[in-house]
């Protein structure tokens, strides 16, 4: 009589990523939009944290849907800590990643193959796999003393503890070994093959399975005379399914089948598909033992993947950010009404990302300027002016990226920060003039703009870098000054880059002019003067409020160019023009 076992206590789903209750009733996110993606430039961010260029496209989709619950960021956060804490835990997960992608690989396998014996192989090492798994993640988890404070931490090692304990697991621990070394040991068959009159194959039948190998003949010679030859040598040409090349411009190299598999399908070869059909005869008796099992399932552990692969990446990008002499650091979650981003010494991670890998420029910890963020209460739209490569666009840019690390449940560029989810992060960068529209530049940045108010929020983020600065300098002002002034009514935090000077000096008259909760501030991007010219200039880098000073320094530009009015008219009398 055949037996059945029952468990009620099996790996449950579980994501490292969500609070349980997501798993029925999921949680609100914003998706992150193409341009505000290239803008922000969050490909390097995201192959930072891809620890293998494979693995990317499961780093951005993380990335890109952005959590607005400050229940889930926390939930994230509290994981992050409890990794950054257990060492143990982490080298098992690095371990174990590739072992998790093997699991896929038996599923796509068990839907492309249609093969019975190919299904049972496959299901035979997914549970090796496995088993693998609990192994060590029990032996991680018994290594560390610590309290974990997490909750979906908690929830993972419990539920490998009562795996461990469970009566159909400690059955499948028991029994598989014998079960793998039944379906392993099958190495060939031989075939018995009638012949008609004419010498023509017209019937075959299955002799025998074996636990060896046939080879091709060693030397046609020997086979002739029968000369110390083995059993298992035949007397032609070893017959195979093409295997799998790989070509270089200078050689090729033949993949092993065992990892890469065939060119063909073997199964698609009828004497091997019918090969096959024979061979799972025999393995019924195991097809039978494995029923006991059907109810453990893997793929708890291939749906983890992700997850663990942006923990994994977030860890290395950080530590190796803090090895440089940056500081990052754990953002104090706020409520989402109170709309505030306030930052300690942040700096943009991507330049500092930048400097890691080229080192170009020396020492991060020491090129990097720092300044600190503060949108909220005392100010939640920024003008920010100053010269040609001041630093706008790096600091507008730094605090996007900031924003979203810290909703993702990551650390963020800085000594100290405060932060406030937004329910979206919208940006509206230069772009160029697309002629086949016909609408000119400014007719696209208008078309661009108006997509993004009209999801814009009071809880939202918005960042302007050098908006409408393909018209005039007063249609520009008139145009981005009464976008300022909705912004404010409206109450979404807005970082303004912009050579529109006129706009800082008019901050105190918007906000006279209309009521908001989001006060307009001016912010310069400082500069040290060497001469009362101002044809020469020490760009600092350095963030500060403060009103414009009129002055982009086009001029120094030109000058270190040569196309300085003085340099021009040298020129051209060296010509002999002038």
């Amino acid at each position: 009589m055949e037996t059945t076992m029952t468990s009620t206590r099996h790996m449950p789903n579980i994501s490292l990523l969500w609070p349980p209750e997501s798993l029925s009733s999921p949680w609100k996110t914003y998706y992150i939009d193409e341009q505000t993606f290239d803008n922000l430039e969050l490909s390097y961010i995201i192959s930072d944290l891809a620890l293998k260029p494979q693995y990317r496209a499961g780093v951005e989709r993380i990335i890109r849907n952005v959590p607005v619950d400050p229940k889930v960021i926390i939930y994230r956060q509290e994981i992050f800590e409890d990794l950054h804490q257990s060492p143990e835990l982490v080298a098992v997960i690095e371990e174990l990643i590739p072992v998790f992608d093997i699991f896929l690989q038996y599923r796509k396998s068990k839907r492309d193959e249609n093969s019975q014996i190919f299904e049972l192989a496959a299901r035979l090492s997914e549970l090796e796999g496995y088993i693998f798994c609990i192994r060590k993640f029990h032996e991680a988890f018994g290594k560390i003393t610590r309290d974990f404070k997490s909750e979906g931490i908690k929830a993972f090692k419990a539920a490998i503890e009562q795996t461990t304990d469970d009566e159909m697991y400690q059955n499948l621990v028991e029994e598989l070994p014998g079960l793998l070394t039944d379906i392993r040991g099958i190495h060939s068959v031989s075939i018995g093959v009638n012949l008609s009159s004419d010498l023509i194959p017209v019937e075959a039948t299955l002799l025998s399975v074996n636990k060896t190998r046939y080879r091709g003949p060693s030397s046609m010679i020997k086979q002739i005379f029968k000369n110390n030859v083995h059993d298992d040598e035949g007397i032609a040409k070893l017959h195979s399914s093409p295997v799998r090349e790989l070509y270089t411009h200078s050689a090729k190299f033949t993949l092993d089948p065992g990892i890469y598999g065939y060119a063909v399908n073997p199964i698609l070869v009828p004497l091997f598909r019918d090969l096959s059909e024979l061979i799972a005869k025999t393995s019924k008796p195991i097809i039978k033992e494995l029923k006991k099992y059907i109810s453990i399932k893997t793929h708890v552990f291939s749906g983890l993947k992700d997850d663990f692969i942006f923990y994994l990446g977030a860890l290395k990008m950080t530590e190796r950010i803090k090895s440089a002499g940056l500081p990052m650091c754990k953002p104090l979650i706020h409520p989402s009404e109170e709309r505030r981003c306030d930052i300690k010494e942040s700096f943009n991670i991507n330049l500092a990302l930048h400097l890691l890998h080229t080192r170009d420029m020396g020492n991060p910890g020491e090129v990097v300027v720092k300044n600190d963020v503060h949108l909220g209460p005392g100010g939640r739209i920024i003008i920010l002016t100053g010269p040609n490569r001041g630093g706008k666009t790096t600091y507008t840019q730094g605090i996007g990226l900031a924003q979203i690390l810290a909703q993702g449940g990551l650390y963020v560029p800085g000594s100290e920060a405060q932060i406030s989810p937004a329910d979206g992060v919208f940006s509206h960068f230069p772009i160029e003039e697309k002629i086949d529209k016909g609408t000119g530049r400014l007719g696209d940045e208008a078309r661009r703009l108006y997509e993004i108010l009209s999801l814009v929020t009071g809880n939202s983020l918005l960042l302007l870098n050098e908006s409408f600065s393909s018209t005039s300098a007063g249609e520009s002002f008139f145009i981005a000054r009464d976008i300022v002034r909705i912004l404010r009514s409206v109450g979404a935090r807005v970082v303004f880059a912009t050579h529109l000077h006129e706009l800082g000096f008019a901050v105190d008259e918007i906000n006279s002019s209309i009521d908001g909760t989001s006060k307009v501030m001016s912010m310069i991007s400082l500069v040290d003067e060497k001469d009362k010219n101002k044809n020469e200039v020490i760009r600092t880098f350095r963030i500060v409020p403060g009103k414009p000073d009129g002055q982009s320094y086009a001029l120094e530009i030109a000058t270190k160019y040569g196309i300085g009015f003085d340099q021009l008219k040298k020129l051209f009398s060296q010509r002999g023009i002038l």
